[in-house]
């Protein structure tokens, strides 16, 4: 009986050995997935011929979109146009605040302007047009759950009658912040969840216009 207390007493410590071989195999399990996870890859530009040249960043939004921010218009451009900056360094952007200036003084009647007379009004070579339909932190389908949700077409017009008068690139681009539906926001106020979701909207087309990296995801891994 004694030996037999002796040997149900070390059974605990004879686990250990093995725990510490699991927790290790686990470990490296996860350091593999970590590793995996920061690979990136390369994304080229969908249209790749704004490097070097001089861009302005002008925005159109409903009056019901400039009832509710009477800035959305800035905010999405000036963002827009970081981020572009931020990939195309020595690329030439035009002055938020000269587009915002020439929206303001001639009221809606840019609106009616060809995009050849707006650039040789910005003195820009490339107009990146960015239609807002949707910009709201108050979804429909959402009830209480607060969400920032833009969604735009953007359009690229060169400033040259030579290049014709037709968008030479065209998508629907929208993002939604918080990105993953079972994200709180409860903490944050409208301007936070706004601007976050300005943000993410400018990150995503700025991208457009250079190469980048991105994060593998599963579905990109092979």
């Amino acid at each position: 009986m004694k030996a037999s207390r002796n040997h149900e007493r070390l059974r605990p410590y004879a686990i250990i050995p093995m725990c510490a071989l699991f927790c290790t195999a686990v470990s490296g399990c996860q350091l593999l997935y970590f590793a995996v996870s920061q690979k990136k890859e390369q994304m080229p530009a969908e249209f790749g011929q704004l490097a070097g040249e001089r861009i302005a960043v002008v925005v159109w939004a409903e009056p019901a979109t400039l009832d509710l921010d009477p800035f959305a218009r800035h905010r999405v451009g000036k963002s827009v146009r970081y981020h572009m900056l931020k990939g195309m360094p020595d690329t030439y952007f035009v002055d938020t605040r000269d587009v915002d200036e020439m929206q303001e003084r001639m009221g809606s009647r840019w609106e009616g302007w060809s995009h050849q007379r707006i650039c040789e009004h910005l003195k820009c070579d490339w107009i990146v047009w960015i239609d807002l339909m949707a910009y709201t932190t108050r979804l429909h389908h959402a009830g209480a759950l607060r969400k920032g949700r833009i969604e735009a077409t953007v359009n690229v017009f060169a400033g040259s009658s030579d290049m014709g008068v037709e968008a030479r690139y065209v998508d629907e681009i929208s993002a939604t912040f918080p990105q993953r539906a079972t994200a709180i926001t409860i903490n944050m106020s409208d301007s936070d969840i706004l601007h976050n979701t300005v943000e993410l909207f400018a990150q995503i087309v700025a991208r457009k216009f250079y190469n980048h990296e991105r994060p593998y995801t599963r579905k990109n891994v092979s």
